[in-house]
């Protein structure tokens, strides 16, 4: 039987030798610069509150820095995880580089952007005449809106905005107010107004509270225009001077003021009799005045058909219906 004999120095010269290999083959791996190359790779998310709002997640492997562009001409970052709201909608060709110790690579994706339906603003009115100050409740009929702000026209109060749905407002005095319902889409991108008018009447601006009642005379002037374009300074002096007063219970006096004997040029008018008046709103922006029989207001013809278009306490304006076309009146308090 042959016998081997161990010998232990022939052993660690043999790790040695094996160790040294080893090390060899690393460096020439080092030297030779093979790294692993950077990985680039993204995952998108929409915003639900703002959907031109993105938010990037970068799941890129091997790479330190980063550049993005977000493909819409102008929009650039070196954040790793950047949000990029872009101005309008459309699809977008976003690049990432990502960059590392083994170099740069690059990926490519759409991204498409939806803008939201823009708004289409509208609402209606339910008006309490019977309630002072009068009461507007309004309606918001507005399709596509997120939100939205009311201005209800009146000047110089701070307190005429909402931002309700469908909010209520009391109108302090009579006059034409401007109502005006602003609705805008998510995040404010679109934007769309609509206005309507209201006619207020408090019954007190019109005929005063006092038994006197309220005497209403031209404004002269402007005080008489017709929509066939005729005007106040073409009226005889009899027709300028007349006085129309309206008391609180209702009744109603045409005073002419004998102005027919003063000047020859004017027809004689027979003495009025006292009436009665009566409103009736015809529309938010309008209301019908009616005089009792064998009386008128602003000419000498009885059984018009007389609308109020505006009132406040210091103007009255009132279109008269003749057979050539409308008669516009604007008078002043006595």
């Amino acid at each position: 039987m042959k016998l081997h004999t161990y010998n232990p120095f022939r052993s660690v010269a043999g790790l040695l030798l094996l160790s040294l290999l080893v090390w060899q083959c690393g460096r020439n791996s080092q030297d030779t610069g093979v790294l692993p190359a950077p990985v680039p790779a993204f995952a998108t998310t929409i915003s639900p509150l703002n959907p031109l709002r993105v938010s990037f997640a970068n799941t890129s492997g091997q790479a330190r820095t980063f550049f993005w562009n977000f493909g819409d001409g102008t929009g650039t970052s070196q954040l790793a995880t950047p949000t990029y709201t872009y101005r309008r909608a459309g699809t977008y060709r976003v690049r990432l580089v990502a960059s590392g110790d083994g170099g740069a690579a690059n990926v490519v994706q759409n991204v498409v952007i939806t803008a939201p339906p823009e708004p289409v603003a509208n609402f209606t009115m339910a008006i309490n005449d019977a309630v002072t100050p009068l009461r507007v409740a309004f309606t918001n009929t507005t399709t596509n809106g997120a939100s939205y702000s009311w201005d209800f026209g009146v000047s110089n109060v701070a307190s005429d905005t909402s931002n309700v749905l469908n909010p209520s407002f009391d109108f302090p005095q009579s006059g034409l107010y401007t109502v005006r319902l602003t609705a805008r889409s998510l995040a404010n991108i679109f934007t769309n107004v609509k206005q309507f008018n209201v006619l207020v009447i408090r019954p007190a601006d019109l005929a005063g509270t006092a038994a006197a009642g309220r005497t209403w005379l031209y404004d002269r002037t402007r005080g008489l225009s017709f929509d066939d374009g005729g005007s106040f300074s073409s009226q005889k002096s009899c027709e300028l001077n007349d006085e129309f007063t309206f008391f609180p219970d209702l009744r109603y006096a045409t005073d002419n003021k004998g102005d027919e004997i003063k000047f020859p040029d004017c027809v004689s008018v027979a003495a009025r009799p006292v009436t009665t008046w009566a409103l009736s709103r015809m529309a938010p922006d309008r209301f019908s005045l009616t005089i009792g029989s064998g009386s008128y207001l602003g000419d000498p013809t009885t059984n018009l058909t007389y609308v109020i278009t505006n009132l406040t306490p210091t103007s009255l304006a009132i279109t008269a219906a003749f057979g050539f076309g409308p008669a516009n009146y604007r008078m002043v308090p006595k």
